[in-house]
């Protein structure tokens, strides 16, 4: 009967949770997410400016509806190699909408991210198809910044 009792025993000690255990961790403090972030980035650098030039290079003008597709289509391969769900939402006479959800089953806030992938040229040669300029890199990297704001040469 004792040997019962210290196997009872010993096997509540192995599989009960521990006090330590049940305690939930501290959060990261901004400091150390800052940090974190600052070397997945510097980590990564090759891969990020090279995924973020391959997409700049596809053209964004609003009006030409293949290579808004085009840009919409990578948004999607973006998206969903980073584990994201991702969706295209068609939108008549328009490029459509690029929609992604990402479940996490503990946060307690949604977090919405809204960006154009289209753009307007800025002068009427490039309007007419004469040819591309500088400008679109400037707008697509504000955009991907959440940044409308304007820029030397009109965006």
């Amino acid at each position: 009967m004792r040997t019962l009792r210290k196997i009872v025993a010993m096997l509540l000690i192995a599989l009960l949770p521990s006090p330590t255990l049940a305690q939930k961790q501290t959060p990261p403090t901004p400091a150390q997410v800052a940090q974190e972030i600052r070397e997945y980035r510097m980590d990564n650098e090759e891969r990020i400016v090279r995924e973020l030039s391959e997409f700049l290079a596809i053209p964004n003008i609003a009006s030409d509806t293949a290579n808004i597709q085009k840009n919409a289509t990578h948004l999607v391969e973006m998206l969903e190699a980073r584990g994201i769900e991702a969706h295209l939402l068609p939108i008549t006479g328009r490029g459509p909408v690029v929609y992604g959800k990402l479940i996490s089953p503990e946060a307690k806030h949604t977090v919405i991210f809204y960006a154009h992938y289209d753009g307007q040229p800025v002068d009427a040669a490039i309007r007419a198809g004469a040819s591309r300029c500088g400008h679109r890199s400037r707008r697509k990297v504000h955009s991907v910044f959440g940044k409308q704001r304007a820029t030397p040469g009109g965006l």
